[in-house]
């Protein structure tokens, strides 16, 4: 008798998959959606964890399919962007973080296995859902946009794209991503006869420090055929000598790497060292940040007034800018999140105050503005549509190229400098001239219009006049999340209103006495505000709460929150025990895992609990203790350091 095979368990791997997608699981997360009835498929895509994990997992597939199948492997590819297609169309998911990640992660795969035409075909799905809100990952797919259209033919719309991001750098991404933008604009500029713009991209490429040792050489060959010999590079005077010098080091360096006997002595690698020893010392003491990048720019100024372009011996040398320009002071910043922003606050006011006859100019995407309503130090510039000329600002100070991330990386792991020093000290003020003007709290003014209806709804909200908690259940980051959050609103509801404050409306929190708050950011704040007390995470609430000076209790887990809310006198701590987890604070991101699990989440938040929260919520307030005064311990420092 012929044996049926079992039916798959859809709901299992159903429960499975997500558990497993949120600890990024890639391959056998995608393996068992593989396996999923096709009618669950498209639903198992609407969970975000599993979207990305998904998309991780499609090239290696295909790749394998290619092996045996060219047809097979491109029609699997084709159900692929149906798939995604219909999902974007039918409004399941929610376009966050992981979804353009995942489509930017499938448009680099599918680029490298020359499915040229649907990696384009995602790049403006990831427009049209809205990517500018990621400027790291809207750069990331521009730049592959340009790229693809190239390999099209396409040429001048991949100039375009080419053009906008080299003569705008402050929309630049992080340090560690540049040289492959340039690796990438390189090609695009030079099929485009812009040569100009593509000479200096070659010269910026083989000077970044971030450099790989590989691309560096690519970069290295490339610049010695545009000049017909390293020699002709070196005596140009097209840029400065300080980006010709490491050109040397790497051209010894590469041909090294070419001769046997030489490569056998490791003398590249000599080489290699000595031309980053001399790039770091440059980036340090040398190099102003993007300072080529800024060269294009202004030559595009002179293009557009039809002026002469000046002298190439002085390309590249720091200008002295016209007497009518030196009060202008442009600071970008091209994404959030919104913490970071309030962060900058103190540092911006103490820059005006610092420069009290300079205007300050504040460029940052139109949707933080609302946040920044009221400041009247800076004059606010909508970054992405507002055209910004540098050559007309007597300083540029970027923040887009995070400070605060390089400090706590080269502080890891006793990250000892707060975020407000580290922003204002990158803007040029100092730890001491901070203090003595702006001070160290975030900048936020309620509106009294704000005042006045916030008042009104809360009495609406609230007709038994019972004392008010605000919460703010989730962070912008998961990794920062409080598991306990949900249980503690339920037990705090049988005494006050709990006002649970999201972008979005939640499952759960349905307690009696709690009510979702769901409000433009300004509105929940004015709300916020007028609340008795507030418990936050680690995440925008913590610094609306200290600029406005409502108590707050504030959960922590893998940042220190000794070092975060450090100048907050407003803000008690919770945080996991040092005997019970001496790694804590280990600074991990989104993106890196627990060190105890690897997995997405933060364990130790786990150890605070509900009751520990609880009672110091509904504690009388003549106890109220902010921070942690213990005194100083020798042996407590040795053991667990500043925590």
């Amino acid at each position: 008798m012929k044996m049926e095979p079992p039916a798959p368990r859809a709901s299992v791997y159903a429960i499975n998959l997500s558990a497993a997608a949120y600890e990024k699981a890639h391959a056998p997360v995608f393996h068992a959606w593989l396996r999923l009835p096709k009618a669950e498929r498209a639903e198992a895509l609407k969970d975000r964890y599993i979207f990305y994990s998904y998309c991780h997992g499609v090239a290696p597939h295909v790749a394998e399919i290619m092996k045996y199948d060219f047809s097979a492997a491109a029609a699997f590819v084709a159900d692929a962007l149906d798939e995604i297609e219909s999902l974007a169309a039918g409004g399941g998911t929610a376009f966050a973080e992981e979804w353009f990640g995942g489509l930017e992660t499938l448009v680099d795969s599918l680029g490298r296995l020359n499915f040229h035409a649907e990696a384009r075909q995602l790049v403006e799905l990831g427009s049209r859902t809205g990517v500018r809100k990621f400027p790291r990952l809207a750069q990331s797919l521009a730049v592959h946009a340009a790229f693809l259209d190239t390999l099209a033919g396409r040429r001048d719309s991949a100039l375009q794209t080419a053009l906008a991001l080299s003569q705008r750098p402050y929309l630049l991404p992080s340090r560690r991503e540049l040289p492959h933008v340039c690796f990438r604009l390189m090609h695009i500029l030079s099929g485009a006869n812009r040569l100009r713009e593509y000479r200096l991209v070659l010269w910026t490429g083989v000077a970044l420090p971030e450099t790989p040792a590989s691309l560096r050489d690519a970069f290295a060959t490339q610049i010695s055929r545009t000049y017909r010999g390293v020699f002709r590079a070196l005596i140009s005077h097209e840029v400065a000598w300080k980006f010709r010098a490491p050109l040397a080091l790497a051209a010894l360096a590469g041909a090294a790497s070419r001769t046997a006997l030489l490569r056998v002595l490791r003398v590249d690698s000599a080489f290699r060292g000595m031309h980053l020893l001399l790039v770091l010392i440059l980036s340090r003491f040398g190099y102003r940040r993007n300072e080529l990048f800024r060269q294009i720019n202004r030559d595009a100024v002179d293009e557009d007034r039809r002026q002469p372009p000046r002298p190439r011996f002085l390309a590249g040398l720091r200008q002295r800018e016209p007497r009518r320009q030196a009060r202008r002071i442009l600071v970008t910043r091209a994404m959030g999140g919104i913490g970071d922003i309030l962060m900058m606050t103190p540092g911006l006011r103490a820059l005006a105050a610092k420069y009290p006859h300079a205007e300050v100019h504040f460029a940052v995407p139109r949707n933080f503005h609302a946040v920044l309503e009221g400041f009247p130090q800076v004059r606010l510039i909508d970054i992405d549509n507002e055209p910004l000329r540098l050559s007309e600002y007597w300083r540029w100070i970027n923040l887009t190229d995070c400070p605060a991330g390089r400090t706590e990386a080269r502080q890891y792991p006793n990250v000892r400098t707060n975020r407000i020093e580290i922003f204002a000290k990158a803007m040029g003020v100092s730890k001491r001239n901070l203090g003595s003007t702006a001070g160290f709290l975030p900048v936020y003014r309620v509106t009294p219009d704000e005042t006045t209806w916030a008042t009104t709804r809360l009495q609406e909200l609230n007709p038994h006049g019972l004392p008010v908690i605000g919460v703010q259940p989730f962070a912008a980051d998961s990794y920062r999340n409080w598991p306990h959050m949900e249980a503690l609103v339920a037990e705090l509801s049988r005494r006050h209103l709990v006002l649970v404050f999201h972008h979005e409306r939640l499952t759960g929190f349905g307690a009696p006495n709690t009510i979702q708050i769901v409000e433009p950011i300004r509105k929940s704040i004015a709300l916020a505000s007028r609340c008795e007390k507030l418990i936050v995470l680690d995440s925008s609430f913590l610094h609306f709460s200290a600029a406005l000076g409502v108590p707050t209790y504030a959960i922590f887990g893998a940042i220190s929150g000794k070092v975060r809310t450090r100048r907050y006198p407003n803000v008690r701590l919770f945080a996991p025990s040092k005997q019970e987890f001496p790694c804590y604070p280990c600074w991990r991101h989104e993106h890196k895992p627990c060190h105890l699990t690897n997995g997405r989440e933060s364990i130790c938040l786990r150890s605070i609990t509900v009751k520990d929260v609880e009672d110091a919520v509904t504690q009388n307030d003549a106890n109220w203790h902010p921070q942690d005064v213990s005194r100083f311990s020798p042996i407590r420092w040795l053991r667990y350091g500043r925590e």
